[in-house]
This record gives C-alpha cells, structure tokens and sequence, in this order.
C-alpha cells in the first residue's frame, strides 16, 4: 500500500521516458548490428593470415638460423635495428614464424593497427608474461604467495583482482606528490656520490666506466623508499661486499639477466632445472625474503606506537591494508620492474642532454628560474611548471623508449592493414620504430623537446601524430602501473643533477642494446662541470 502512484499529468511523460528506452535500445542494436555488418565485410575483404608477408623459415630450424652468429641476416641487431629492417624489407606488418619453438607472432607498425589492437583488447587483456616468474609463483613458492602472483604473469580475472586492489596505492597523484620529497632526499644522496666518483676518478672531471651501475643504485635506493617504506643504503659511499644493500643490489642486478635468458633466450628449464634456473630460484627466494621482512617491519609500526597518522598512507601502508601476500609481490614487483626501466630512461636523457648542449643550456634556464639555489626543495607545485623538463624526459622517451612495444593476445578476430588475423594471435605493437619515423615525428632522428610543448612549431609538434604512436608506459588497462612514480622520479633527477652539473659527451656515438629492455650500451663517461 506504499507503493507510489503514478499521477494524470505524469502519464505521458512516463510514457515518453519508456519510449526513449525502447529507441535507445533499438539505436543500440542497430547500432551492434552495424558495427558486426562493417567487421563482417571488413573481414571478408581483407587478405587471409597465410599471405601475411614475412621472412619464410626452413624445415626444421624455421627462422631461428636468421640471428645466428655469421649466417644470420638479424644476427646482433639491437630489436630498433631488426624493426628497421623487417619495415623496410616487408612494410607495416610482418608475421615471424618458426622462432625457438614460438608460435608465430604478428609485429606491426601501423599506428591505426595499434589503435585497432588496443580499442579490441577488453576489460581483461592478454599478454604472454614471463614464464619462469609464473613458474615461481605459483608452483615452487606457492605457499608464500598463497595463489596469487605479480601483475607481470597474471590473466583475466585473477589479473584484473590484482590490478584492482593495487591501483589506489600506485596510481593516485595525491599519493605520488606525497614522496617528492622522499624522491628529492635520495637524488640528493646520489649528487654526493657523484662528487665522491669524480674525487676519486682518474679522470677529475669525467665519471667512470661502470656510472650506469651507479644510476641503477639509485633507482634501487628510491625502488626501496617507495616500495618498502626504508633506505636501503645503496648510494652509501663505501658499501662492503658482504652488506645486505650489496646481496640486494646483485640479485636485482641478477634478475634482470635471468629473466632474458630463461625466458627470452632458447632454454630447457621448463623440461629440466637448469643451473641458470636453480639460479633463479635462489635469487627470487632472497628477494622475496627480504620484502618479507621490511613487510613485517612495517606491519608492526603500523600496530604500534610509531604509525604515523599522517592523511595519506604510504604505498606499502596502502598494500598491508589490503592483503600482506599483495604487499609483498608489489615490493618485489617494484624492485625488479623499476630499477632497469627507470634507470636506462635516466641514462638516455642525460646522454641527450650531453651531446645537444642547447637543449641542455635551455633547461637549465628553466631550473635555475624555479631553483634559484640548486638546493631548493623540490615540490609538486614546482615541478609542475618544469614544462621544457618533461620535455626532454619525453623526447628521451620518444627515442630511446626501454619498452620497444606492447605485446598482446588478440580475444577476438580482427583486421590489421588488410590482413584476417584470427582470435588467440599473439601480435606485437612496434612503437619504438614508428616514433623513430619521419612520417611520424619530422626529424625524428634529432633531440627536440620543444615538440611536447604547447607553444612549439606546428611542423614539429607532438600533438599531430597518431595518439597510439608515443606508448612509453603502454596503454589501456595493463598500462604500467607505476608510470607516475616513475616520471616522477625521472622529474626529481634530471632537475636535481642537471641543476648541479653542466654534462658534455666527448665520446663515439652511444651504442643502444636490448636484451630484456633497450637501452644506452656505451659506458657513461660523462664529462661533469659544476654549476654555481
């Protein structure tokens, strides 16, 4: 009897409301019936997947023999190198089939193609992860991870739960601009390594051979302060050999290599256990143990009386919230997923800066504007007006990305450049080549970070080109989930140093190199001025 009637005068307005329903219904599925008709005459007009064009594999060894030493036509080709040449020997896309035991694999260079692929990978996309750390997860230690596994191995729902839970703690702005500081204390911590390199360089003025290993320990360092909530203590001046900072730095050091051997590389570790895999184990196992233990750490002051109350919870304060297991694996996460990635992004900008010294002269102007002092302390507020900063980050990027492209698993038929390419395709997005093209970028082989600003040339901008073209941290659901910490840190360094130090490259050209990601392969011996 409290059911509300409907008045006289609200009949033909009620009635209207269901009319709309109806015809937005039938908008909707003519709408769906349409967009079947077009992908079915689409489909029907394109080529088949077999007329795909390239490189045709022998018997037996199928393409593998192509990146042999002396006989192989890809032989020792960075993956910019062999996107270069599969573009000019078979255009925008190109299939590679009988590659170590793979399933064939479509690459294409068509900003259109990637779109397509994006806007039809769903709520839950695929991508083939890394084996032997799904492996790990989730057969060898799955009593530790209590069935659940890095964002890197995880599919479908179980993946999408993940992502889920995590991305309050990742992807916040409030929580990033809240680490600036902590970021900031850390990159000041590696300008006093820097000054302890160049005391005791024989060359005064130029860092050593190995600097890159120090960039990864900053990356490390700050890896640890936003992932475990401590200094781990590897820009420490004199770090001994049997230190816990120096075990960590080697086994992050050591992953990386695992991963691309085990699972890049030919290797039988799924048939047998294999030294490089016994290898793996144990270096998970140390890694995982310490995110155990600084998770306890934490954990405990959180329940005592040294929880802080401030009004944002640090990222691993976020994670033990939601589950410890889910704390733990974002930690290790973190710690490998971070320190390579960011670390060669930094390279490369420095060594951009180096070898275009105007560029480099006009950031400084900026830097010198917003800190006066180079021991201003960094803010959000301050590094958001930094625009000719994020510039040269993002022309670095555009180059040099350490990501080559974005692998996906297709969930549905669809059409690349006029080719049939069937569901369950694996298909893979060149988007280092194309913004190393021309037609995309207008002397895309020169360092020009005037395009991402708002006011620069029309001819050079980076606003004209595909929008699926400049992927640095991916796209879509399964874009990197750390990217804002990430360019945040970027911002932070490059700022901090380059405020200090005028860099100049009195060198060869820099070799870049891939193996699990691209990246600078020369040694960093940059020459360093001070700035006063």
């Amino acid at each position: 009897m409290n059911k509300k009637l409907v008045s006289f005068h609200e009949i033909p307005f009620k009635f209207q409301q269901l009319r709309n329903l109806t015809v937005d219904k039938n908008i909707n599925n003519k709408l769906t019936t349409e967009n079947k008709k077009y992908h079915d005459l689409e489909w029907n007009e394109a080529l088949p997947f077999e007329f795909l064009p390239g490189p045709k594999p022998l018997p037996i060894i199928g393409n593998a023999w192509r990146f042999f030493p002396f006989i192989g036509n890809y032989y020792g080709k960075n993956i910019l190198e062999l996107h270069k040449q599969l573009h000019k020997e078979y255009g925008n896309i190109v299939i590679l089939k009988g590659i170590m035991g793979r399933p064939p694999f479509v690459i294409t260079f068509s900003p259109e193609d990637c779109e397509k692929i994006f806007r039809n990978e769903g709520t839950r996309p695929y991508r083939n992860g890394i084996g032997s750390l799904a492996y790990y997860q989730k057969v060898v230690r799955k009593n530790i991870y209590k069935n659940n596994a890095s964002l890197a191995v995880l599919q479908g729902d179980e993946w999408h739960k993940m992502r889920a839970q995590v991305n309050s703690a990742l992807m916040q702005p409030r929580v990033v601009a809240r680490y600036v500081n902590r970021i900031e204390n850390v990159a000041r911590d590696f300008i006093l390594k820097i000054d302890f390199l160049l005391k005791n360089s024989k060359n005064t003025d130029e860092l050593p051979d190995d600097f890159l290993n120090e960039i990864y320990r900053w990356s490390l360092e700050t890896a640890g302060e936003i992932s475990l909530d401590t200094r781990l203590g590897c820009l420490e001046l004199n770090v001994s050999q049997n230190s816990e900072v120096q075990q960590i730095i080697d086994a992050v050091n050591d992953m990386f290599d695992l991963i691309f051997e085990l699972n890049i590389l030919p290797s039988m570790w799924r048939q047998i256990s294999t030294p490089k895999y016994k290898k793996f184990v144990r270096t998970m196992d140390y890694l995982t143990s310490i995110c155990r233990k600084y998770a306890d750490r934490a954990q405990t002051k959180m329940l005592g009386s040294e929880h802080n109350n401030d009004t944002v919870p640090s990222v691993l304060e976020v994670l033990l919230k939601v589950d410890k297991v889910v704390a733990i694996i974002m930690a290790v996460d973190i710690l490998l997923a971070g320190v390579d990635t960011t670390g060669k992004t930094a390279a490369a900008v420095m060594y951009f800066l180096s070898i275009n010294q105007e560029k480099q002269d006009k950031l400084r102007e900026e830097l010198i504007e917003l800190m006066p002092d180079p021991n201003t302390p960094l803010t959000r507020q301050i590094l958001d007006k930094m625009t000719y900063l994020r510039g040269c980050i993002k022309e670095a990027q555009r180059i040099a990305s350490i990501t080559p492209g974005q692998n996906r698993v297709l969930p549905k038929d669809i059409t690349l450049s006029g080719y049939q390419i069937p569901k369950n395709t694996e298909v893979f997005t060149g988007n280092l080549l194309m913004c190393n093209l021309d037609e995309n970028y207008p002397k895309s082989n020169q360092y020009i970070p005037e395009r991402w600003l708002r006011n620069s040339a029309p001819e050079l901008t980076a606003k004209t080109p595909h929008p699926f073209v400049f992927l640095p941290f991916g796209h879509g659901p399964r874009a990197c989930i750390g990217r804002r910490f990430a360019f945040c840190e970027l911002e932070v360094l490059i700022a901090t140093v380059f405020r200090k130090y005028k860099f100049e490259w009195h060198h060869d050209e820099m070799k870049f190199n891939s193996r699990l990601f691209y990246g600078v392969d020369s040694p960093l011996k940059f020459k360093l001025i001070p700035i006063y």
